[in-house]
């Protein structure tokens, strides 16, 4: 048997995945979904100096957005459905998020004190969640639950990112693992 942890990420990727198809075949022909609320979660991993974002079809146009070529650190967006997000999001809640995050947004650079943040944006409001050495045991753990889920959801959410990318096949010789606390 999946200790709870697993088995709760497991049920969130399961219901999220059934989301996916039904909401996705009605948004085929457009980037851009009808309404919504604007969502944008992101994880900053000062470390390795990384950026994962999944945002919401009412942030943006993702057609758009994927046209533009980008540098490789600038490559992180990846769009979800508007009701993959905002079940994505009263998971993160549900596992603290509203306990521990504060209003602004999170440092653009890290260092000794701070790790890793998450930042969450809802319709032009932001609020970060930084972690580091100073962070209290149970709040590590809650952000690491919050943290293995949103990766678990970015690895399964596909991107179609077009990259500048002068370094040929060489950019797949060292291409490095996203960051994650497992």
């Amino acid at each position: 048997m999946l200790p709870p942890c697993a088995r709760r990420r497991s049920l969130l990727l399961a219901a999220l995945l059934l989301v996916l198809p039904p909401l996705a075949a009605g948004c085929v022909s457009s980037g851009r979904a009808p309404g919504g609320d604007r969502l944008r979660v992101t994880v900053l991993d000062y470390r390795k100096g990384r950026r994962f974002e999944l945002v919401g079809e009412s942030y943006g146009d993702r057609v758009e957005y994927y046209s533009r070529k980008r540098k490789q650190d600038d490559a992180a967006r990846k769009y979800q459905t508007d009701a993959v997000m905002e079940a994505l999001l009263e998971h993160l809640v549900d596992l603290g998020l509203d306990r521990y995050a504060q209003d602004g947004t999170a440092p653009r650079t890290g260092g000794e004190v701070i790790s890793m943040a998450f930042e969450v944006e809802e319709n032009g409001a932001v609020r970060a969640w930084p972690m580091g050495r100073g962070t209290p045991d149970e709040e590590k753990i809650q952000f690491t639950l919050c943290l293995n889920d949103f990766l678990d959801l970015y690895r399964e959410t596909q991107a179609f990112q077009a990259i500048d990318n002068p370094e040929g096949h060489d950019l797949f010789r060292d291409a490095k693992e996203p960051a994650s606390d497992r």
